[in-house]
């Protein structure tokens, strides 16, 4: 009788804990269809006035954890190693030619890409809470490299 009603319990809790498994996995594909609609758009007037240019380097993509620093405010996820003795790289922004699903499958590997550059925002420190530089201004968001194309290295 006991063991019956132990095993009942340890089924329960085994299929409550499989929902809220599922439940978080949902939440996790959200959360990425969220950012793949986050892609920039490109317009006309800005690939006339931006110079186009090319670099080849290796793409590293660093996942944008939920606590708050700089990165985070600043969205920067993927990053294009030019110089393998720097540790700075290139930030780029995901479009809608070159997808931020694209652009996680080419994480760690040599690539050529075709990107403009794009000069970031600085939202208002009244209006929005921000990460301020030594002036009291807000960093600027979404600048960076916005993608064009995206290759493989041979």
């Amino acid at each position: 009788m006991v063991d019956s009603i132990s095993r009942k319990i340890i089924l329960i809790y085994c299929i409550i804990l499989s929902l809220f498994c599922w439940s978080c996995h949902q939440t996790q594909e959200n959360i990425n269809l969220s950012n793949n609609s986050n892609n920039q758009e490109i317009s006309d007037e800005l690939i006339k006035t931006q110079k186009i240019e090319t670099f080849e380097g290796k793409l590293l993509y660093k996942e944008i954890t939920p606590v708050r620093s700089v990165r985070y405010y600043q969205g920067h996820e993927f990053f294009l190693i030019t110089n393998p003795e720097s540790l700075r790289g290139l930030i780029l922004i995901p479009s809608e030619k070159v997808s931020h699903s694209q652009l996680v499958l080419f994480h760690n590997k040599e690539v050529k890409i075709t990107a403009v550059y794009v000069t970031g925002t600085r939202p208002s420190p009244e209006k929005n809470p921000c990460t301020l530089d030594i002036d009291g201004q807000c960093l600027p968001q979404g600048d960076g490299y916005l993608l064009l194309s995206i290759l493989l290295k041979d």
